[in-house]
C-alpha cells in the first residue's frame, strides 16, 4: 500500500476521531466495507490507463475556435 502524510490542524479538548478531515481507516465504522469500496475504484482507476475508445449514442457538444480574420476591405 502507499503511504500519505497530512497535517490535522490544532484543536481545543476532546474530539470524536470521525469528526476529523482525516484519520486511519481502521477507527471507520464501517472500514472492511469502505476498503473493499477504494480497492474496487483503484482496479477501475487501473483499467481505464492507455488510449480508450467509447461509443455514444446521443446528442454531442464541441467548442468551436474562432481565430481572428483578416477583413479583405481594410488590409494593406
Amino acid at each position: 500500500m502507499g503511504s500519505l502524510q497530512i497535517t490535522v490542524d490544532k484543536f481545543k479538548g476532546p474530539r470524536n476521531i470521525s469528526s476529523l478531515a482525516c484519520y486511519p481507516l481502521k477507527y471507520h465504522q464501517d472500514h472492511e466495507k469502505l476498503k473493499g469500496q477504494m480497492i474496487e475504484r483503484g482496479k477501475k482507476f487501473v483499467a481505464l490507463e492507455g488510449v480508450q475508445n467509447r461509443f455514444q449514442k446521443g446528442m454531442a457538444f464541441y467548442k468551436v475556435f474562432h481565430r481572428p480574420s483578416r477583413d479583405p476591405e481594410t488590409s494593406d
